[in-house]
């Protein structure tokens, strides 16, 4: 090999070796959202979290949202910021104003878009920028994600309430509720039989107890207080989903010999569920309904 070549291939090691060095103790910003499209029900809230790492200067950084809607011909709307109340454009200053749009801070480095209440016109591409601490300008200085808002269709009702009249303790109870949802998106629903205390003083602090649900995955749970896990292994407590008429789906609990403890007021809750692109299950929309008053009386 003549000297030429030797010294070339030497300049050539070297410099990629300094490259290596380079990478190695380079600091470099990244900023990440999570991956799109995230699907959201109109009427319902929005969190969109935010992490930067890889940053020099001080631990609480800033972060500055904008939305690229769709039909705004890539024009960039400012929504929020951290660090200048005077950043929102005209359709988020109210808003912003209001506390239902803001920014939550989990750490100095990680916080929250949180948009209480989507509109249609909220849908588009969402942008998280944080503005630049470092001594160089190397990285990625935000990232972007595409948020769907789509219609509400979730309902839920029942077939009759409780009368509130006193029943006897060793009454059995059995409770009806109907719940659909029509999306072109595929989600799931969960419904939960719960209860809230009628009063005392046990009841201060914690009296809301889930009885029993079938979550999204359609597996039958008991709520995990009140004894209603033993109850239900014990067959005293059931839910059971049927098919209702039209795209309904009914759920059925039976409680086969109800106690003084089980007094109060009941309700039916459904939740519509998605998953979104990194495999998180996600609630993005529900509704509760108020089931009537129930006193039983003990025996004797």
């Amino acid at each position: 090999m003549n000297e030429s070549l030797i010294y070339t291939y030497l300049l050539l090691v070297s410099v990629s070796f300094g490259c290596v060095l380079e990478l190695q103790w380079c600091v470099c910003r990244e900023v990440t959202l999570p991956a799109g499209p995230l699907y959201r029900v109109a009427g319902f809230s929005l969190s969109l979290p935010c992490t930067v790492s890889g940053y020099e200067g001080p631990r609480t950084q800033d972060f500055e949202w904008y939305l690229y809607r769709e039909d705004a011909g890539g024009r960039q709307i400012a929504v929020v910021s951290t660090r200048d109340v005077g950043f929102p454009y005209a359709p988020f200053q109210g808003r912003v104003q209001a506390g239902e749009v803001r920014v939550e801070r989990d750490s100095g480095d990680k916080a929250r878009l949180i948009i209480q209440r989507l509109r249609p016109d909220d849908q588009g591409r969402y942008e998280c920028y944080t503005p630049s601490t470092d001594t160089r300008f190397l990285g990625n200085y935000s990232s972007s994600v595409e948020v769907k808002v789509i219609p509400d269709t979730l309902l839920i009702t029942h077939s009759r309430i409780l009368s509130g009249q006193p029943v006897t303790e060793g009454t059995e109870l059995q409770l009806t509720c109907a719940a659909s949802v029509q999306s072109d998106q595929h989600t799931h629903v969960s419904v939960t039989f719960g209860v809230r205390s009628s009063g005392g003083a046990e009841s201060l602090g914690h009296n809301l107890r889930e009885i029993i649900a079938i979550d999204r995955e359609l597996r039958v749970t008991p709520g995990h207080s009140g004894g209603y896990g033993k109850r239900y292994r014990d067959g005293e407590i059931a839910l059971e989903k049927r098919k209702g008429d039209g795209a309904r789906d009914l759920y059925v609990m039976k409680m086969s010999a109800l106690a003084p403890g089980d007094s109060g007021s009941y309700f039916c809750e459904a939740v519509q569920w998605i998953r979104d692109p990194d495999g998180k299950w996600e609630r993005i929309a529900q509704r509760t309904m108020e089931l009537g008053n129930l006193t039983v009386q003990p025996l004797g």
